[in-house]
């Protein structure tokens, strides 16, 4: 029987650390270009800690991205962990509305 294979959003983290490492910069120089702490950078490349819409300001402006990457890639992150965990649960749940409601 083959194997079912879970496809995994990635932490924010991960992909700071991608991008860190192939542009040779360390966890130190980002957080000095910051001005965030190089215990907090630390934490986000371990995915220990979220990426703040501070912190995506930050790290947006010391890369040359934009903030909107990091906190997508943080939402991105936490819906499909929410998903994870409640599992059945939010197939329960009953819409109030008869139709798809456009934001």
């Amino acid at each position: 029987m083959a194997k079912k294979t879970i496809s995994k959003t990635p932490h924010p983290g991960e992909l700071l650390k991608g991008i860190l490492e192939e542009h040779g910069i360390s966890n130190y120089r980002l957080a000095k270009a910051t001005g965030v702490s190089a215990q907090a950078v630390g934490q986000i490349v371990a995915g220990k800690r979220r990426i703040t819409a501070e912190t995506a300001l930050r790290i947006a402006a010391a890369l040359r991205m934009t903030p909107q990457f990091w906190i997508n890639a943080q939402s991105h992150f936490e819906i499909a962990e929410a998903q994870r965990r409640g599992g059945k649960e939010f197939s329960r749940i009953v819409p109030v509305v008869s139709e798809t409601i456009s934001a």
